[in-house]
């Protein structure tokens, strides 16, 4: 499901944040209207969007809605699969 909704989007940038214990992570930074979200990838799929600018981040805070406002991702998944196989009834 979350691969599906990523195609509606082209991600902007790679953010590569490192801990302070030393792990670093790579993030996927998408913008879809006023709102952003990051998905993350492998340090080996990096490659894959050679086109990409990689932004070295300070720290990772985001911000965003209140989970009250937000659809659960069981819902979304449920409602994906009867569009996907047709089986569902506007009314």
């Amino acid at each position: 499901m979350k691969e599906d909704l990523l195609d509606l989007a082209s991600p902007e940038a790679i953010h590569k944040l490192e801990y302070e214990n030393g792990d670093v992570k790579y993030f996927l930074l998408y913008k879809v209207d006023q709102y952003s979200f990051h998905s993350m990838i492998y340090e080996a799929e990096i490659e894959e969007f050679f086109d990409l600018p990689i932004v070295e981040l300070e720290s990772f805070d985001t911000y965003g809605r209140t989970p009250a406002d937000l659809m659960s991702v069981q819902f979304v998944t449920k409602m994906l699969k009867l569009v996907q196989t047709g089986n569902y009834k506007i009314i």
